[in-house]
């Protein structure tokens, strides 16, 4: 699946790194230039970075951003977090992330909390409640910590059941995403190119004998056209089901359904109509390459492009009224 951006935010920081070499007294350097940012976007400003054997410390300023010499070559570095118990390097493992030898790599390196330790915080005050709760009414001690035991085992069920939905969660949303934002630029860019070929024919009046250069414009419009319908074909082939399994239960299949609804209006109605011009251009192209087809020949084409375009008006108004509406419904979880 294609990733798509977005900033995640759970208390903690990402760290985005660009390296450069360079060369300073005929020793090959890296450059380290980065920005720091918590993971809900914001800029880490004024935390402070170190770069283990690559001194000297790099307080972040100006947005998160940064950049640090380091020695030498290194093929890999280990970044800490000082000055901030709270933040520590939660990817990648240990801190520790190759050096990339080309100079527009990113490498991105994540800190924060701990989850465990907020989840140990909660757990101590609940169970530390409980036992005040139980000691004041006069419980015993073997009583109380049975009770604290059984407790526990019940957390440790419950947190392999909710990490395994974190996991399926996370990649569903991902799923989502990169959905989302495919089905909206295919539908987006076929709509533009949809417009821009009737906006074409209402420019150059196809009842009149026309020039070569308006011929041209037409024929322009529809390759542009048919470069627009492909893509959302091959695009888009599978996106209803793609739907369905990503947006699960009641809300995937009414979803679903609403995609597929915008696909057919493309494809059974518009797109059927825009062949239909394809039999009449020919015998007005012939009009230009010799073909010399007879006024009654004309006359019929261009009535036939005439009352293609008065069928394409309103089905193209009523697709761009329905794309709008279809992609918010893509935005909900």
């Amino acid at each position: 699946m294609r990733g798509a951006g977005g900033r995640r935010g759970v208390g903690g920081a990402t760290l985005a790194l660009v390296l450069t070499w360079t060369s300073v007294g005929g020793a090959q350097t890296t450059t380290l230039r980065g920005e720091l940012l918590h993971r809900n976007g914001e800029a880490a400003t004024g935390a402070r970075l170190v770069v283990v054997g690559h001194p000297p410390e790099v307080v972040i300023r100006d947005g998160g951003l940064f950049s640090h010499l380091l020695s030498g070559e290194p093929d890999e570095v280990t970044l800490r977090v000082v000055g901030d118990p709270e933040l520590e390097v939660l990817y990648p493992p240990d801190g520790r992330t190759p050096v990339p030898r080309d100079p527009g790599a990113v490498v991105a390196v994540v800190v924060g909390r701990q989850i465990g330790e907020a989840v140990e915080d909660r757990i101590d005050q609940d169970l530390r409640a409980l036992r005040e709760t139980l000691e004041v009414r006069g419980v015993s001690e073997a009583e109380i910590q049975a009770v604290l035991r059984s407790e526990l085992d019940g957390l440790v069920t419950r947190i392999a059941d909710l990490t395994e939905g974190a996991v399926g969660r996370a990649v569903a949303g991902a799923a989502q995403v990169e959905l989302r934002e495919r089905i909206s630029r295919h539908l987006r860019s076929y709509s533009r190119t949809s417009r821009d070929l009737v906006d074409a024919f209402r420019l150059i009046d196809v009842r009149e004998p026309m020039s070569q250069a308006n011929f041209l414009a037409l024929y322009n419009a529809m390759a542009a056209y048919n470069d627009g319908y492909s893509e959302l074909d091959q695009g888009l082939a599978e996106a209803a089901s793609e739907v369905r399994r990503a947006w699960s239960g009641e809300s995937g299949d009414s979803t679903a359904q609403e995609v597929s609804k915008v696909l057919d209006l493309i494809h059974d109605d518009f797109h059927q109509t825009v062949l239909a011009l394809r039999e009449p251009l020919l015998v007005i192209q012939a009009e230009h390459n010799g073909g010399n087809p007879s006024g009654d020949d004309l006359r019929r084409a261009r009535q036939a492009v005439v009352d293609a375009l008065d069928r394409l008006e309103p089905l193209l108004t009523e697709l761009e009224a329905e794309i709008p509406p279809t992609l918010e419904l893509l935005r909900r979880p």
